[in-house]
């Protein structure tokens, strides 16, 4: 599965993405690439629901791949210090191939709550 946030992932964007991750949680969806390439800036509370999804979903055996990022939010990944905790690809297909599955078996290129 793939989710696409876009414009500013802020205060105001993070129960959107939670609630994103948590429709993929109730359909069992185990496996998640987020591209960022539409997302302008991320707050320390969608970084929060990133972090809380990717621990949540490698309990379960799967795990959360990042791609398309910004330079702008690539510089908040790395002075969070993040880049040892998520994979971060430069292509949807790369993160899709992390998992080890072709990137046209990832699944729709959205989910529900994300725009």
């Amino acid at each position: 599965m793939v989710l696409v946030p876009k414009g500013r992932l802020d205060a105001s964007a993070a129960p959107e993405l939670e609630d994103a991750f948590n429709a993929l949680e109730a359909h069992d969806v185990k496996r998640v690439v987020v591209d960022l390439s539409q997302s302008k800036y991320i707050s320390s509370s969608c970084l929060r629901v990133l972090i809380v999804s990717a621990r949540r979903l490698r309990e379960r055996g799967g795990d959360v791949k990042l791609c398309c990022m910004p330079d702008a939010v690539a510089k908040v990944f790395e002075i969070a210090g993040l880049g040892a905790f998520f994979d971060i690809m430069a292509t949807e297909e790369g993160a899709a191939q992390a998992f080890g599955m072709p990137q046209n078996d990832a699944g729709p290129s959205s989910a529900p709550g994300c725009h």
